[in-house]
């Protein structure tokens, strides 16, 4: 899931910006009204995307780009007067005022692109389990071989059906199997 942060100097303009967003099935994770505050919120989430306007109290719009963690994305809103300066700038842009859907139509784009994003990084993960994670399986079955006289299928089973009973993984039960025989 892709998290929605709106800042916005007046929490008034927050609140409005995220009714409109929920009245489109958008729901938002925070509305912070300073560029720290939400430079704080970004960094619980892994990624997402920051709605919000030019300037706040204690920074400006690019000052806030500059800090956000990496795998966010940002949609500023502002006056017209801002577009040239803005243009220079990597973020995406809405000129104010605006209406609802198109507002709407925009943050769905943005999503979707980072939701894309985030498949592909999931796609790139290594798979499977390293060498050593193996090998305390391995040592675990074993184990179970030599004390309780199962086979390598029983001994498999048995971590596996342990690990889902007790909300573990493989590699935990194994090592709780090892940990216990010792």
């Amino acid at each position: 899931m892709v998290n929605v942060i709106l800042a916005f100097p007046k929490a008034d303009d927050g609140k409005a910006i995220r009714n409109i967003l929920l009245n489109h099935g958008i729901e938002t994770s925070a509305v912070c009204t300073t560029g720290a505050h939400a430079i704080r919120t970004a960094e619980h989430f892994q990624e997402g995307l920051i709605i919000c306007g030019y300037r706040f109290v204690d920074m400006y719009f690019y000052q806030l780009a500059e800090d956000l963690p990496e795998n966010f994305e940002m949609l500023l809103l502002a006056s017209g007067r801002h577009r040239d300066e803005i243009s220079e700038m990597d973020v995406a842009y809405l000129g104010m005022p605006i209406k609802g859907q198109i507002l709407a139509d925009r943050v769905m784009i943005l999503l979707e692109t980072l939701e894309r994003r985030q498949r592909k990084r999931w796609e790139k993960r290594p798979k499977g389990r390293t060498e050593e994670e193996k090998m305390i399986i391995r040592n675990a079955k074993y184990l179970l071989i030599q004390t309780r006289g199962m086979t390598e299928e029983e001994a498999h089973r048995y971590i596996q059906k342990n690990s889902m009973d007790y909300g573990r993984s493989m590699i935990e039960t194994s090592q709780m199997i090892l940990e216990f025989h010792r």
